[in-house]
């Protein structure tokens, strides 16, 4: 939870850029880790007390320091 996260603290989120090889659409049941993904990705954006960095390392790292 974010209110855990102290000043200038850092949270990091593994498989950011993971995804499906199928594209999205409307025959496609969206599998729900990658759902979570998306949604964690939203908020960590739409939080402007976070700053935000993505790392392409393996299947992404998701960092976000607390400003």
């Amino acid at each position: 939870a974010r209110r855990l996260l102290r000043p200038n603290g850092l949270v990091v989120f593994h498989n950011a850029m993971a995804g499906s090889p199928e594209p999205d659409g409307p025959l496609r049941a969206p599998d729900p880790g990658e759902t979570a993904v998306r949604e964690v990705i939203r908020l960590v954006r739409e939080d402007e007390s976070l700053v935000a960095l993505l790392l392409p390392v393996g299947s992404g790292l998701l960092a976000a320091i607390r400003s």
